[in-house]
């Protein structure tokens, strides 16, 4: 579940946080109110919830301050993979994808190089892409990438 949860963009993980925690609020101050219990209790537990949620957010915002990088790497190699000629080929078109990790690559204490793992799907196959992403000035290009098609052997593009 809360590998799930990372892969939101922070947008939406933020607005589950809040959803989720106001739906909580609510059901414990129903059964409060039914109770008959003091209003200023409610209140105590409706600031300690907005306490909470603060917290969250700023989690939530940090964490995804961090990785905007290694998400924006992760999104430029899987449009290269739909886009290449021998995906679309292969896959038919429209083509969709996931990507299912993204992980540095430290060598020889270098760490400027992300491995691109992708979940591919079309209309006449389904596959998996690897990357491997370097730095190109400002942008991020594949160093390489294969492709393998559910019945096929892998192919370097």
């Amino acid at each position: 579940m809360v590998r799930r949860l990372k892969g939101l963009p922070p947008s939406r993980a933020l607005l589950l946080a809040g959803g989720l925690m106001f739906g909580v609020f609510a059901i414990i101050a129903f059964i409060l109110r039914r109770l008959n219990v003091d209003p200023g209790v409610t209140d105590v537990i409706a600031g300690s919830f907005a306490w909470v949620f603060l917290v969250v957010a700023a989690v939530i915002l940090i964490y995804g301050w961090y990785t905007r990088e290694r998400r924006a790497i992760a999104r430029t190699g899987l449009e290269f993979l739909l886009a290449h000629e021998h995906v679309t080929r292969v896959l038919g078109s429209p083509a969709r994808g996931a990507v299912v990790r993204t992980d540095l690559i430290e060598e020889r204490g270098r760490s400027d190089e992300y491995s691109v793992e992708c979940r591919l799907k079309g209309p006449l196959d389904s596959g998996r892409g690897t990357l491997r992403m370097r730095p190109d000035g400002n942008d991020w290009v594949p160093a390489n990438a294969s492709f393998t098609a559910s019945d096929e052997i892998p192919r370097i593009l």
